[in-house]
């Protein structure tokens, strides 16, 4: 279902293209869909890119975009969220960012997402972005440590790792 909320990737000019609402119709009727077949007491979990490294002609997702996705999902049904990011450079550094440090960072690298490599808290500022426009749980990952791990449940930053 990312491909449909990626302005990256959906190019469609029908009613499943162009604004958020319209790249989310897709999830939202799978979402309503399934919801309706497995009833209220069934958990339904949604994982979407937070952000897309990499796009070009900037037009991958932004944490501030998956926060309205974040919204429309849990409007729809999904009751817990795992968010995740993607790139279209070297798989490598987006599966391990600290390899993108070495041997030393890019000048252009912003030095909070530095920092927060360092600390194995990659993607927690955009969860916390996310969190905002949510109020179910979330589960961050990638690049973490146990002691990372740790910090971010509680400080409550994610609900799971």
């Amino acid at each position: 279902m990312n491909s449909f909320f990626s302005r990256a990737w959906n190019k469609r000019t029908d009613e499943y293209g162009g604004s958020i609402k319209n790249r989310t119709r897709f999830a939202v009727e799978v979402v309503r869909g399934v919801r309706k077949a497995v009833g209220n007491n069934f958990i339904i979990c949604a994982r979407i890119n937070g952000a897309e490294y990499g796009a070009k002609f900037g037009d991958g997702l932004t944490y501030e975009e998956s926060a309205q996705i974040a919204r429309i999902l849990q409007d729809a049904g999904v009751d817990l969220l795992h968010v995740i990011s993607f790139g279209y450079n070297d798989m490598a550094l987006v599966g391990f960012p600290e390899q993108s440090l070495y041997p030393e960072p890019p000048k252009s690298m912003d030095k909070d997402y530095i920092a927060a490599v360092l600390r194995g808290e990659t993607h927690v500022k955009g969860v916390e972005l996310i969190r905002k426009a949510v109020t179910i749980p979330l589960i961050v990952n990638a690049g973490m440590t146990f002691e990372s791990a740790e910090r971010t449940l509680r400080a409550g930053r994610a609900d799971l790792v």
